[in-house]
């Protein structure tokens, strides 16, 4: 959300857990958080047979809470994820020494 005083959480369809999908609760989104796609981790739990996925299907919802507040430090100012237009990995494995910078 890119409103500052709003908050939002990423929630799995029922109708996908049962069919075998688990979201791996990596799906909240701080205050400021913007410009970016929301990256959702997601893992087929059914051992022996394949989930299918395809574009378009419905696999959850966001639920959005609003804040009687603003943070004093927004996810705008201090957020590693904001402003990427494709899936990022871990900020932690962009460290110095990598050859990548964070």
């Amino acid at each position: 959300p890119d409103d500052p005083a709003i908050a939002a959480q990423f929630v799995l369809k029922s109708s996908r857990a049962r069919s075998g999908i688990q979201h791996m609760l990596a799906g909240f989104c701080d205050p400021g958080w913007h410009g970016s796609r929301l990256t959702l981790e997601l893992k087929n739990v059914r051992q022996k047979h394949r989930v299918a996925l395809w574009p378009g299907l419905l696999i959850g919802q966001m639920v959005f809470m609003p804040l009687s507040d603003n943070p004093d430090r927004s996810y705008r100012e201090l957020g590693h994820y904001n402003k990427h237009e494709t899936v990022m990995p871990s900020w932690e494995t962009l460290k110095v020494g990598t050859g990548l910078t964070v």
